[in-house]
């Protein structure tokens, strides 16, 4: 359950550094993120941490997931700056084949 947190944490994560101008780039070569296509992102961003908190409270149902929760923000938002760092191909492919906000781009730019 906790792999699983993480993995939808850096999920929301990548729509948050994808909804960025620099990042932007990284992922589609050029151009930038309209408002309405930022707007989206970071809804289907903040989705997927509410997903990650839910998770969270299902392993453990009490004040602590809330804590749990926030440890693990922590440790997605290491693991994002260290694939746009390192391995920025990673971080294209994680975009590519996780995130639910690339449906939206479509009929948003």
């Amino acid at each position: 359950m906790i792999v699983l947190t993480i993995l939808v944490l850096v999920l929301g994560f990548v729509h948050f550094a994808v909804s960025t101008r620099s990042f932007y780039k990284v992922v589609f070569g050029k151009g930038f993120p309209s408002k309405a296509a930022r707007n989206w992102l970071h809804l289907v961003g903040y989705g997927y941490l509410a997903l990650g908190l839910w998770l969270c409270y299902q392993f453990r149902q009490d004040h602590v997931a809330i804590l749990i929760w926030v440890g693990l923000l922590h440790l997605a938002a290491v693991l994002v700056a260290m694939m746009l760092t390192y391995a920025p191909a990673l971080f294209k492919q994680s975009w590519r084949f996780g995130c639910l906000g690339r449906l939206g781009q479509k009929w948003l730019a």
